[in-house]
């Protein structure tokens, strides 16, 4: 093709028809950049089309995550408002006077139970660090993807403080005051909800001692410890509920994405 140009320019060239050669040298240079902008036209196509088959792929494992992410949020929520009631009855049972009530060393556990959660950071870790979170063609989903490590910081920050809380503080207050062989009991009745619980893994041995419930509930220095712990749970319950909320928004764009129905 390129031959016969260069032959058809020459023959204009010889019979001295500029005005003919000029049109065509233009036209032959309009060829060559239409060709140029199909070649690149081609390439953009088919580097967008890769780049949306690996967000897919991303979109993929980002669900994975996100989906682990919201059940171990929603335990740990669960988790938390259960230990909330138990502190709010304990201090209700403070109120009434009524020692005798029998869940007693139940809610007294509830003093020190706490829960912590652990995200899933691969697939948006990997997203992020490795500079191709632009894949990710819907904007919002970016913007939360971008957010949810300081998310997933808040609650963990509040529930760190809470363990410390719990260990420093609040175990060797319960211990002065209370016999701590008695959690045993109701440790024994709570592990058995673990799936892959076994009869052999925890034997209790010490029987239920018998506990000075005014020497416990009436004392100030515990009743502080039990308002301040609620207040912390609350805290925990706030921080979890947001994280649970950007968490299902994530999963809902993801799903809206891949083109799939709630």
């Amino acid at each position: 093709m390129l031959r016969i140009f260069s032959r058809f320019r020459k023959a204009l060239m010889e019979q001295n028809k500029v005005r003919t050669y000029t049109l065509y040298a233009v036209g032959e240079v309009a060829l060559v950049m239409i060709g140029i902008l199909l070649a690149l036209q081609v390439n953009n196509w088919n580097e967008e089309r890769l780049d949306r088959i690996k967000e897919q792929e991303i979109l993929h494992d980002l669900k994975v995550e996100f989906e682990a992410n919201l059940v171990d949020l929603q335990r740990t929520l669960n988790e938390h408002r259960i230990v909330y009631a138990e502190l709010k009855e304990l201090q209700q049972i403070s109120l009434s006077g009524n020692f005798d009530n029998p869940a007693l060393d139940s809610l007294t556990f509830g003093f020190i139970r706490w829960f912590t959660f652990t995200d899933r950071p691969g697939a948006s870790s990997n997203l992020i660090n490795s500079g191709n979170l632009n894949l990710i063609s819907n904007k919002e989903l970016r913007d939360l993807i971008t957010q949810w490590p300081g998310i997933a910081a808040d609650v963990k920050d509040d529930e760190v403080f809470m363990v410390d809380y719990i260990r420093e503080i609040l175990m060797p207050l319960l211990a002065e005051l209370y016999p701590l062989s008695n959690v045993e009991q109701v440790n024994d009745r709570w592990i058995r909800s673990f799936e892959g619980y076994r009869l052999d893994l925890y034997e209790t041995v010490k029987p239920l001692e018998q506990v000075n419930w005014n020497r416990l509930l009436d004392n100030n220095t515990f009743q502080s410890h039990l308002a301040l712990r609620k207040l912390l749970q609350t805290h925990s319950m706030i921080e979890g509920e947001k994280a649970e909320r950007a968490c299902l928004e994530i999963l809902r764009l993801i799903n809206e994405e891949l083109g799939l129905l709630l």
